[in-house]
């Protein structure tokens, strides 16, 4: 991998370390103290998504190597997860704390990533984002189909277009209809909430490969207006942070890919931010669980660990578990795709 481009794996790290210190303190006091900014993590997701992702198509000749190429990147990491939470759910391993019931459906549905589509409760918070991410591939494997990866750009564009006229032009007409309208997208097309970073990712690799002009820029500048005005709105995160964190977490992300096009941001490479890096995806989905319905309420009924002290352990605990799931499910599942190429 290029030198310039561990400042992305670094950035995975960074994000996801933001998710799990949002989730691990957004119960606490501690929330106080900054990490609730962390809600904004998937956001930089997105954009890293959007970036990463255009890049690859680069490479990929057909829509079905697209598809094969994410669902050996996904999918095993993802089934291994699910089916461990899911046992801890079943069994009610160690008294956990604000669990629903599961039951076989509820599983089976779990594992297409599509279960928000069928009306079916996620086992464990994190796995919404991954309805998004999939919607996107849907749109690139369009733009593959047709062999036309403009497609996947005027689609975003005319999502975009529309946040932007429901919410100058609707919104000030019609709350209740836009909030009936956002709603509905939200539960069915939740991607459409999040194509201002997915786009800017996306344009921002355009940027980088020489292939941009002024009208890339336009169109950043776009999606950065569209994410603070949809915020105010129906924002996902307003009910945990203010308009004014939720400008300072989404510019500090515009700006740090800013940075990496300049080249000024290998600062943050760091071996502990690439570590994260290369662990993300697997962090991204066990934590959630593990720590706030399983070890830390664990730890304090029955050791009164302190709560900070329980986040502690709950992170060094979730660490390892996904440092081994990359090891042994993830990383080999991708070198088993590549082999079949």
């Amino acid at each position: 991998m290029k030198e310039r481009l561990r400042e992305l794996d670094a950035l995975r790290g960074i994000a996801a370390l933001l998710v799990v210190m949002f989730h691990y303190t957004m119960l606490h006091e501690s929330s106080q103290d900054g990490w609730v900014l962390g809600v904004t993590g998937v956001d930089l997701f997105f954009i890293i998504s959007g970036f990463v992702i255009f890049m690859s198509i680069e490479r990929i000749k057909t829509p079905q190597d697209f598809l094969r190429r994410r669902f050996f990147r996904l999918f095993p990491v993802y089934w291994t997860i699910v089916t461990f939470t899911a046992i801890l759910t079943y069994f009610n391993f160690a008294e956990m704390i604000n669990v629903a019931p599961l039951t076989t459906s509820r599983y089976l549905s779990n594992l297409t990533m599509f279960q928000k589509l069928l009306g079916v409760q996620s086992i464990d918070g994190p796995y919404w984002t991954l309805l998004v991410e999939m919607q996107f591939y849907i749109i690139i494997a369009i733009a593959l189909l047709t062999k036309r990866i403009k497609v996947v750009l005027i689609i975003c564009s005319l999502f975009l277009g529309f946040l932007l006229f429901n919410e100058l032009v609707m919104q000030p007409i019609s709350s209740e209809w836009f909030e009936w309208l956002f709603f509905k997208a939200d539960l069915r097309m939740p991607i459409i909430m999040r194509i201002p970073f997915f786009l800017a990712g996306i344009l921002f690799y355009k940027l980088y490969k020489k292939e941009g002009n002024w009208m890339t820029m336009v169109g950043i500048l776009a999606c950065y207006i569209t994410a603070l005005l949809i915020f105010q709105s129906l924002g996902p995160a307003k009910s945990y942070i203010s308009l004014p964190q939720y400008v300072f977490t989404t510019s500090i992300y515009f700006g740090v890919f800013i940075l990496f096009l300049q080249n000024q941001l290998n600062f943050i490479v760091s071996p502990t931010t690439l570590f994260f890096g290369r662990i993300s995806y697997s962090l991204y989905l066990i934590h959630q669980f593990l720590g706030i319905n399983l070890i830390m309420p664990y730890l304090e009924k029955h050791y009164e660990i302190p709560y900070i002290q329980g986040a502690i352990i709950s992170i060094a605990v979730s660490t390892l578990l996904a440092f081994i799931v990359t090891k042994y499910v993830e990383e080999p599942s991708i070198r088993y795709y590549r082999s079949k190429k």
